[in-house]
């Protein structure tokens, strides 16, 4: 069974400028292949009969036309190229199926990330003594709050704000299931957020209540059966029947018009101020 598990860095100077070099080389990297097939697709659409590159395409044209000319290329893990075109192929194929947009160039220091792998599946080489994580090409970089002490296969550096962060997956012994022990039936529901066959009741979390103690406001309820959403806000007409198909409040009286919810809203605030607020 696979575990995730994210915790900030505490690199020292060096390790944070290879963390912006490594940053820079996928950026730079993710960049120029997509680049690249947006001048294929441009080609295409004026009949020029030319194939999309696979990821493997893309770093077999990197490393002949790119990494010569960019040595800083080869100062940072031969992965972390590697994935970015892997990354960029994979957000092409997405917007190909329409599950999303085309991809934008990324700037830089903006969630700045690259990855890094050591090792393969069956042999991870990436470890840790539950303090310090060791990151190839980097070395051992102190970790902010203990990682359970395994070994994994790969990583993901990224940046957010001033701070540097891992994530990992390791895997851990699935527990065994037991077979004596005692089952429930658990509904999910809206009145409550679950009933149990046992008959134990947990109720939904009133987040509301927290936030007025917060910021030192009042919770007030109105009578379940004001007809908060039959009444015209505007001109205080009441409409005997509202039904909840009816999304939309028009007034047969002023002709007003508004979301029913907003409407209703309104008028549960006058209530308040009709009811508690003395006039002058």
């Amino acid at each position: 069974m696979l575990l995730s598990f994210k915790t900030a860095l505490i690199p020292n100077n060096r390790q944070i400028t290879a963390f912006r070099k490594a940053s820079g080389v996928a950026r730079h990297a993710y960049n120029w292949a997509n680049a690249q097939i947006k001048d294929i697709l441009a080609a295409q659409k004026e009949g020029e009969k030319l194939k999309l590159p696979s990821a493997i395409d893309l770093h077999k044209k990197l490393v002949a036309e790119v990494k010569s000319e960019h040595i800083w290329y080869y100062e940072v893990n031969k992965n972390i190229p590697q994935k970015a075109l892997a990354d960029l192929r994979q957000a092409w194929d997405r917007c190909f199926r329409k599950t999303s947009k085309q991809p934008r160039f990324k700037k830089k220091g903006q969630r700045d990330s690259f990855y890094l792998e050591s090792g393969t599946k069956a042999k991870p080489a990436i470890k840790n003594d539950s303090k310090r994580i060791k990151l190839p090409s980097i070395g051992w970089v102190r970790l902010a709050e203990p990682l359970p002490i395994t070994v994994t296969y790969n990583c993901v550096i990224s940046r957010q704000a001033d701070k540097w962060f891992i994530s990992v997956k390791y895997e851990v012994e699935k527990p065994p299931i037991l077979a004596d022990r005692p089952t429930i039936g658990v509904d999910i529901g809206i009145k409550e957020l679950a009933v149990c066959s046992n008959g134990e009741v947990f109720e939904n979390p009133k987040a509301y209540r927290h936030k007025t103690e917060k910021f030192g406001s009042e919770l007030i309820l109105v009578d379940r059966f004001f007809p908060s959403s039959q009444i015209c806000s505007n001109c205080g007409n009441h409409r005997h029947k509202m039904p909840l198909k009816n999304r939309v409040y028009i007034c047969p009286d002023c002709d007003y018009k508004a979301d029913r919810d907003l409407n209703a809203a309104r008028n549960i605030d006058r209530w308040f101020v009709d009811i508690f607020i003395p006039v002058a």
